[in-house]
């Protein structure tokens, strides 16, 4: 099965931290959360397609070298 690293997005709105050293964000979710988000996290996911041989809930992305979430991918 062919899948599409598409890497992980904010669904909510994201508020910069201005106040810390490493660029930060955060995203208010709904019930009154937040998540909390990187420079990394916000630019994940390559878009380019790999088998999805899961293993462990990961799939293994050879274009961006690591492991990321089954929830990261989406199906070719």
């Amino acid at each position: 099965m062919r899948l599409i690293h598409k890497g992980v997005r904010p669904v909510g709105e994201l508020r910069r931290d201005e106040d810390v050293f490493r660029p930060t964000w955060y995203e208010t979710l709904e019930g009154g959360g937040y998540r909390i988000w990187n420079n990394k996290l916000l630019n994940s996911g390559c878009g380019k397609s790999v088998d999805g041989e899961e293993e462990n809930g990961l799939i293994w992305c050879p274009h961006c070298n690591e492991w990321a979430s089954v929830e990261q991918y989406e199906r070719e």
